[in-house]
């Protein structure tokens, strides 16, 4: 989890490259152990990679991932993810909107 708000906070203070990185390392460890989808969708969607977020997201709502129903629409680091419509449509299918 904070690795990231990291991400999404590297994003707000407009240092992309730091974002873009600490995205890769969240990606690389998924591959070697668990990491939540809703937090690579929060990642991704910091890194302007919208459809990424969104694959995520939907993976995160299939799973029944907690930190998806527990942060999904009041974290700070979810603001991205809140912009996009299609995270809406999520929100409502699991009754949080």
């Amino acid at each position: 989890m904070f690795m990231a708000s990291l991400a999404a906070t590297y994003a707000a203070w407009g240092k992309p490259v730091e974002a873009k990185s600490v995205h890769e390392e969240l990606l690389a460890r998924s591959a070697r152990e668990y990491v939540s989808p809703f937090l690579l969708a929060v990642s991704a969607s910091a890194n302007g990679q919208r459809d990424e977020a969104m694959q995520f997201a939907w993976k995160a709502c299939e799973i029944r991932d907690p930190q998806l129903t527990a942060f999904g629409k009041h974290w700070i680091g979810t603001k991205g993810l809140l912009e996009d419509p299609g995270f809406g449509e999520l929100l409502a299918r699991i009754g949080l909107r």
